[in-house]
């Protein structure tokens, strides 16, 4: 009964999928820390590093019935470097809180004109296949992506004859 209270929804790092019901008929808006044109869906910042992104982006959009898509009031690029992992991307991407908010209420006030976004590259959520090492097929940068895309969590997973490792450096 509260979701039907409420006017204004700003989320961030939300794990669930808005019901298209009130996805439709309420104000959600949603800060996502990848580009909604080639990182839609979960774990963003995890799958920027994982794919090798040299820029990733913190987005806020008005959500719709689609995942990652709606209507985008703006974004703060920053770049990724080698030496960044889950937690520095995040602190970067978070820096631009303060000028996407700045944007929402320049929005309310009609002075802000927002781009509606369709389709874009989804990924579905990260799993354990996404970050074990191969020895024979990753080169050493894929290696060294899913390492770092695991050094905030339990590690890169390797698997040498039959011994499961976690790698984090």
């Amino acid at each position: 009964k509260l979701i039907e209270k409420l006017d204004l929804f700003l989320i961030y790092q939300f794990d669930f999928i808005i019901p298209k019901q009130y996805a439709l008929t309420n104000k959600f808006f949603n800060f996502h820390s990848g580009s909604l044109k080639t990182n839609r869906g979960a774990h963003p910042i995890i799958r920027s590093i994982l794919n090798g992104d040299k820029q990733t982006e913190l987005s806020l959009h008005r959500i719709n019935e689609k995942v990652d898509q709606g209507l985008v009031l703006g974004v703060f690029k920053v770049n990724i470097t080698e030496d960044d992992d889950t937690s520095t991307i995040k602190s970067k991407t978070e820096k631009g809180m303060p000028m996407l908010l700045n944007l929402l209420v320049l929005f309310f006030e009609g002075k802000v004109e927002a781009e509606f976004i369709t389709g874009g590259k989804y990924y579905k959520p990260i799993n354990e296949e996404d970050y074990t090492i191969n020895l024979e097929n990753d080169s050493l940068q894929d290696m060294r992506n899913k390492i770092r895309s695991q050094k905030e969590y339990r590690g890169a997973i390797l698997n040498y004859y039959n011994q499961i490792f976690y790698i984090k450096e």
